[in-house]
C-alpha cells in the first residue's frame, strides 16, 4: 500500500518559498515532492562525503560551511543548471 512517510517542518525565507514553488510549477511537481527529492538528495551527497565540512570543500570549493556565500536562489540555480526564474506569488501558505 505504499511506504510510510513521517511530516518535517523547516523554516525557509519567503523568498526561497517563493522560487522553489516555482521551480516546482515549472518540474510540474507538487512543493513537497521537490523538497522530498533534493532533501534525499543532499543527504545521500552528505553520507557520501561524510561530514558537511566535507561536503562543502568537495568540487565546489566556494561553498563553505558555516559561511553564508552562496544563497539558497544560487544553489537552486546550480542544481537546475539554469537561471532560476522570476518568483511566482502563490496562494498557498503551508510549510514543507
Amino acid at each position: 500500500m505504499g511506504e510510510w512517510k513521517v511530516n518535517m517542518t523547516l523554516k525557509v525565507r519567503p523568498e526561497t518559498r517563493q522560487e522553489m514553488d516555482a521551480f516546482a510549477l515549472r518540474e510540474q511537481r507538487t512543493l513537497s515532492n521537490l523538497a522530498t527529492v533534493l532533501l534525499q538528495w543532499a543527504f545521500e551527497k552528505l553520507k557520501a562525503a561524510g561530514s558537511v565540512h566535507e561536503l562543502m570543500q568537495g568540487k565546489d570549493s566556494h561553498w563553505r560551511c558555516g559561511e553564508d556565500d552562496m544563497k539558497q536562489t544560487e544553489i537552486l540555480a546550480f542544481l537546475s543548471h539554469q537561471p532560476v526564474s522570476q518568483p511566482v506569488q502563490s496562494g498557498d501558505s503551508s510549510v514543507v
